[in-house]
């Protein structure tokens, strides 16, 4: 079918803008050490965890998204979300699901990784907490309550959306959860990734608003980093923390299951047939090549 060839042409050059802001992040990093160690051997006394990080992330989340921009800009639009009312319950619903989904998919992760590590004789190591953990808070704060919601959510929600909301709703939110999850680059954070993906991407479809996806990363982002690692500072701050996410978790997994009759998608402009999703969406030259992109994070996180 000819209009499945060109769907197929859409997707792979989706897959090769995001494929671009993956390698991009690589390079600058890469950069960032060089320019760290020139420095290093020179008897510069900084922070060196703090400005690989900086130099590694803000430059990757500007430059990063400039080019998958300019990749993906002139791609056609013809059905994006439009603004419109979705309930401040309806909020609320969405916003503990992501909790849940979270907690959930951290979970899977953590154990997912435990058995690898195991098999290899190596210790649990997750390279995010290690990361995090050596840094100051207002760092912390900068990239991942402020610098990640905001370019994350364009690039993984409005960017991405826009453009295949026309090949139904389903369609696009399994490709924002997917390539959300991916471009994470490890396992600890892939299922958790995917399922908030999805999450902000029906919210995104549902609202046209951007504002409230980004919130709701910022938010989960606080609560999982800044808060999380100051939590054990306080005995009291932590039992409350603790209760407070289990009582979080409990409810977002009820609001799921009683509400999930409400969930609505609506049917695609384009349809894709059901047993030509797979292969229309992701066996593509473009697809490939960010799954190997995204496959070669994973191996060296």
């Amino acid at each position: 079918m000819d209009y499945l060839r060109e769907i197929k042409k859409t997707c792979s050059r989706l897959g090769v803008g995001y494929a671009a802001f993956l390698l991009v992040g690589l390079m600058v990093q890469a950069e960032a050490g060089l320019i760290l160690g020139v420095l290093d051997k020179m008897g510069w006394k900084g922070d060196w965890n703090t400005w690989i990080v900086l130099l590694g992330s803000i430059p990757m989340y500007l430059f990063g998204t400039l080019i998958c921009w300019l990749i993906v800009k002139d791609m056609r639009t013809p059905c994006r979300p439009q603004r419109q009312s979705f309930g401040a319950g309806r909020l609320v619903v969405a916003f503990f699901a992501c909790i849940s989904i979270m907690y959930i998919g951290n979970i899977i992760g953590t154990v997912l990784m435990s058995i690898v590590n195991g098999i290899q004789g190596k210790p649990l190591l997750n390279p995010v907490n290690e990361l995090i953990e050596n840094l100051d808070t207002w760092v912390i704060f900068l990239l991942t309550v402020v610098a990640a919601p905001i370019f994350e959510e364009l690039l993984y929600r409005k960017l991405l959306i826009d453009r295949v909301a026309h090949y139904g709703d389903r369609v696009a939110i399994i490709l924002s959860g997917v390539l959300f999850g991916l471009s994470h680059g490890n396992f600890y954070q892939f299922f958790y990734a995917f399922g908030l993906g999805v999450v902000f991407a029906y919210v995104y479809i549902n609202t046209g608003k951007l504002r409230y996806t980004i919130i709701f990363h910022a938010v989960i982002n606080f609560m999982g980093s800044i808060v999380a690692l100051h939590a054990a500072d306080n005995i009291w701050f932590a039992m409350a923390y603790g209760i407070f996410m289990i009582a979080a978790v409990v409810l977002g997994v009820v609001f799921l299951i009683l509400y999930r009759r409400e969930i609505r998608l609506k049917p695609a402009m384009l349809a894709i047939p059901r047993g030509r999703r797979f292969e229309t969406l992701f066996l593509n030259l473009g697809m490939i090549l960010f799954f190997f992109v995204s496959v070669g994070l994973f191996l060296l996180s």
